[in-house]
This record gives structure tokens, sequence and C-alpha cells, in this order.
């Protein structure tokens, strides 16, 4: 799958997060033509939803990490994608307790707390960050359930 990770303003780089997820995944950070899956983080987060709703089928998922949001989305402003919501439990700037507004404003969101992590889920934590955006590239809206059941640990 294409990851497409727009990098934010002033960086020169790839995050660790973003080097990890190119071993298994072709990574672009300019808008490919072919279905992705769009990464937006932080400050990126309202230009990442966005691009989702503009992209059409283009974009079969969103993960947003730590997303900071002027105004939450509503209406036609949210795409209709699995998105994965990532946030650090130690984050001062995107408190864990957003998640239920989040939630609520994008109801394909499948929120994750990533402990022992604040803001800089792309540096702070990167195994397990790497681990839960892999299962959910593959799984997409299933990425928490199994196939089978609805039921997380039978």
């Amino acid at each position: 799958m294409t990851l497409f990770w727009p990098l934010p303003n002033g960086a020169t780089g790839l995050s660790p997060l973003a080097e990890r997820l190119a071993q298994d995944h072709r990574l672009v950070t300019s808008q490919p033509n072919e279905p992705f899956v769009l990464v937006g983080q932080s400050d990126g987060a309202a230009a990442a939803l966005a691009l989702a709703r503009q992209s059409g089928e283009a974009c079969v998922a969103l993960i947003l990490m730590a997303p900071v949001l002027p105004t939450l989305p509503a209406g036609d402003a949210v795409p209709d994608v699995p998105t994965l919501l990532l946030l650090g439990m130690n984050d001062t700037r995107v408190p864990p307790g957003s998640a239920a507004a989040l939630c609520a404003a994008l109801p394909r969101a499948h929120p994750i707390l990533i402990y022992g992590a604040g803001h800089a889920l792309d540096v702070e934590r990167v195994d397990a960050v790497a681990s839960v955006m892999r299962d959910f590239i593959a799984r997409g809206d299933k990425f928490i359930v199994r196939d089978e059941s609805d039921v997380l640990y039978p």
C-alpha cells in the first residue's frame, strides 16, 4: 500500500516512524496517482481531513496522529474512510480526553492511546506506533475486531 505522508512545514526529512513504515510500504510525500493511505500529523491534520475528502476513492484510509484541529469537522467535511486516531497519553497539546469529541466528529475513527508518549508520536514510541499503523493499514475498519466476530477476545 502507498502511504502519502506530506512533510510538515519546515521538515527536511522523514521521521524515524516514517522511515520504519517505508520498509514495508511505499511512502511518498506528494499525492500519488494510485490508491493511498493518508497520514496527517499535528497541525497537518486539518489539511489531511480536507485532502482525504477531496481525493474521493483514491484515499482509502486516513491516519491522524496527535491531530491539532482548530474546529472539529462536520457534515461534508468528514471523509468517509476508516480513520486511525493516535493520541499520546502524555500529550498536553492534544490530551487523550479529546478522543471522545474527535470520535463523535469522525464516526469511522478508531482511537488508540499510546502509553509513554506525548505529542511527538513519530519519534517517542516508534515501534508501538508503527505496529498499530501496520495493522490498521492491513485491516482498515476491521483492524480492532476479528473477522469472525465483533468480540475482541472471546
